[in-house]
């Protein structure tokens, strides 16, 4: 089985003053007819540096690589490509499922109407993460799989669900707070716990796109926008919980954050989000209700 360090020849050398394409224009020269496909990482290690674009390369390319070895020459072609893959630790890879259907819905929960094919693309995704996400979980060795997380996650991070319509981005401003202030912390852990609570802050006043998540990707009938969207916040909880995710602050051991100063710092620049912009004090009352054993009616600001 190959190392990281096999690999290491062959890689362009990371460059913080080039772009993504520019880099990945190299990579494809460098890997030349092989074809070498990677099936990208997301999960938030910063072992390369940012790119002049604010996105990590560590998010982009790390470890989990598989590779198809074509003779380009050859007449007759191998209809199995010879795999060769490399592992991440359990709790990489659900932290890394977490971010990529983030990704997505950081792009999906927006105010900009007559989206309806980025909308149903989106969901498409989100629904294969959340069903083969499990299966790679489980089974790191699982080709196929990994084949259909690694599409998922090529898309979720290129700007493809984004097309066409404003991006949200609250939840993740708010988790780099928190896995800015305590760096042990991994930013798809991060995610989980604060996705369903930032989902139950902005439900009570846009049901509506919250109901909608819930039918579309888990299933939930229910007519009632607020009650199908409470079911579709407790259905994305029980998915993150199977794949060993916290939900809670405590479980994260941050029980001790900083709340009020990370809110202040989270909105330095003004509100976060579009769905529903959120100022510093939502922020800290959503902060506050992640450190809460049971956190399904989380403190709201009075409209």
């Amino acid at each position: 089985m190959p190392t990281p360090s096999s690999f290491s020849n062959k890689l362009p050398t990371p460059n913080t003053n080039v772009s993504l394409s520019s880099f990945f224009s190299d990579l494809s020269d460098s890997l030349g007819s092989l074809g070498y496909l990677f099936f990208v990482r997301y999960v938030f290690l910063d072992k390369l540096p940012a790119t002049d674009d604010g996105r990590s390369l560590a998010t982009l390319l790390d470890i989990v690589m598989i590779k198809y070895q074509i003779n380009m020459n050859d007449s007759e072609k191998d209809e199995e490509p010879h795999q060769e893959m490399m592992y991440l630790p359990r709790h990489q890879v659900a932290a890394g499922v977490v971010d990529m259907i983030s990704h997505i819905m950081e792009r999906y929960f927006t105010r900009t109407t007559a989206t309806a094919y980025v909308d149903a693309q989106s969901e498409a995704a989100m629904r294969t993460a959340i069903e083969f996400g499990p299966k790679v979980w489980a089974d790191a060795r699982d080709y196929d799989s990994w084949c259909q997380i690694g599409m998922v996650g090529s898309f979720a991070h290129n700007g493809y669900f984004g097309l066409g319509r404003e991006e949200d981005w609250a939840c993740h401003a708010i988790e780099h707070e928190i896995s800015g202030w305590n760096e042990a912390i991994t930013h798809g852990m991060g995610l989980s716990v604060v996705i369903p609570a930032w989902m139950r802050y902005v439900s009570e006043r846009t049901p509506a796109r919250l109901a909608q998540f819930a039918r579309n990707v888990f299933g939930i009938v229910e007519a009632d926008d607020a009650e199908a969207a409470k079911k579709g916040i407790e259905a994305l909880v029980a998915f993150y919980k199977s794949l060993g995710m916290p939900t809670r602050m405590g479980e994260l051991g941050a029980d001790e954050c900083p709340v009020e100063s990370l809110a202040r710092h989270c909105c330095r620049r003004g509100p976060v989000g579009r769905l529903l912009p959120l100022e510093a004090s939502d922020v800290e009352a959503i902060l506050k209700n992640l450190s809460l054993i049971h956190i399904s009616e989380p403190t709201r600001r009075s409209y």
